[in-house]
């Protein structure tokens, strides 16, 4: 921030100075221009890389082969039960609000239809709410005559198939033990997928112990490194318009479903003369629902530029620094909500 504001205040002092020393004026104009350039360029490449990611995620969905969920059924009848009322046990992960949605049962005559019905709509609000794995009951009348619905909303019994390049800890977090809830396995199997090399596939499969069930992990693993390079005319004609791109990544580096990259731009032109050089070197880690994000860039130029009545050289050198998180709060099968948070120091 203090070179923010250092900045501006030569920038101001020149100015106050400009008619006795036009090309002094207009050469730090120029050199803070380049500058300011860099900076964008170099904040510009770090969301590039971390926009590319989540397009990563988003390529390989629906990679999750989830059960069908099944209501119980009664034979279909319009008679009578010999029952005074229905009961619901075991139900811990809706609201009131969402029960009072549930048809009301007939006072009268309650017939197999309405007690299909009912266990259908509570099966329904159970899938809606991403809880997949819940199952219904129907347990005999009680003492009372109600007949009873008995809800096992299920949890996960184990998290298996990770390994260096799928981390259950990272991608998964805390998960085991936990009510089955189908947009925290989204949210794990897309960190796992953001990696390039990772084509990960997630199976649930019924677990040993009752409502349990244990999540199958499968990943087709491809080389853990990239490298891409590129050549386009998009520089500045004060540096050079020759701009070469060269972008290093490398695939969970330290085993926790992370990733590193270098980005490398240099212009071409005359490079003893004039050029235009950044290094971006970014580092992301996940954890569930966050990502975390760390990068630094240098960039630097050098430029012989004509005025008036001599040549002056500009030159100059941009250091940036910065934290990021991602935070999903939101998401299921129509749409993600995430927030963002950077922190930078130039």
């Amino acid at each position: 921030m203090m070179k923010r504001i250092t900045a501006l205040m030569l920038l101001v002092s020149t100015a106050l100075s400009a008619e006795t020393l036009p090309d002094s004026h207009m050469m730090r104009d120029m050199s803070m221009g380049e500058s300011r350039r860099a900076l964008q360029d170099s904040t510009r490449g770090v969301n590039q890389l971390i926009e590319q990611r989540r397009y990563q995620q988003l390529k390989q969905q629906h990679l999750l082969a989830e059960p069908e969920p099944v209501a119980p059924a009664l034979p279909q009848s319009a008679q009578c039960l010999p029952i005074a009322g229905v009961y619901l046990q075991g139900i811990n992960l809706l609201s009131p609000v969402d029960l009072s949605t549930l048809s009301a049962l007939p006072g009268e005559c309650i017939s197999n239809s309405d007690i299909n019905r009912l266990t259908r709509e509570l099966t329904r609000l159970y899938v809606q709410k991403g809880y997949i794995t819940a199952r219904i009951q129907i347990v005999r009348p009680n003492s009372q005559g109600e007949l009873g619905l008995s809800v096992t909303e299920g949890f996960i019994e184990k998290i298996e198939g990770g390994d260096r390049w799928v981390n259950n800890n990272f991608l998964f977090p805390g998960l085991e033990g936990k009510p089955l809830k189908l947009s925290e396995l989204d949210q794990g199997l897309d960190q796992a997928n953001r990696l390039q090399s990772n084509t990960t596939k997630l199976n649930i499969l019924p677990g040993r112990q009752v409502g349990g069930s244990i999540i199958s992990l499968r990943n087709q693993h491809d080389r853990p490194w990239l490298i891409t390079a590129d050549i386009d005319n998009y520089g500045q004609k004060i540096t050079g318009k020759w701009l070469a791109r060269a972008t290093a990544t490398l695939d969970s580096p330290f085993g926790l479903s992370d990733f590193v990259s270098l980005n490398i731009n240099s212009t071409l032109e005359n490079p003893t003369h004039r050029y235009s050089r950044a290094y971006t070197l970014l580092y992301s880690l996940p954890y569930g629902a966050l990502t975390f994000s760390g990068f630094a860039s240098v960039s630097s130029y050098d430029a012989h530029q004509l005025l008036q009545s001599t040549v002056s050289k500009l030159n100059g050198r941009t250091q940036q620094y910065g934290l990021r998180s991602d935070y999903v709060f939101f998401r299921d099968s129509d749409q993600i909500d995430s927030l963002s948070g950077q922190l930078t120091y130039r």
